[in-house]
């Protein structure tokens, strides 16, 4: 395990709170919040991509 491993489980473990708040929301009714944290947590998948 070095550096870049914790980056990466920091932003992947972000992405989950991301993922799991945006159900939430869109479980709650509201549809145009899940939206915006669902869309928080794809953009974790590009930022875990570019760790180098």
């Amino acid at each position: 395990m070095g550096k870049m491993d914790i980056e990466k489980y920091i932003v992947a473990a972000t992405g989950l709170g991301y993922l799991v708040v945006g159900l939430a929301q869109y479980f709650k009714g509201s549809t145009s919040n899940a939206f915006i944290w669902l869309g928080y947590a794809a953009a974790q998948i590009g930022l875990w991509m570019n760790l180098k």
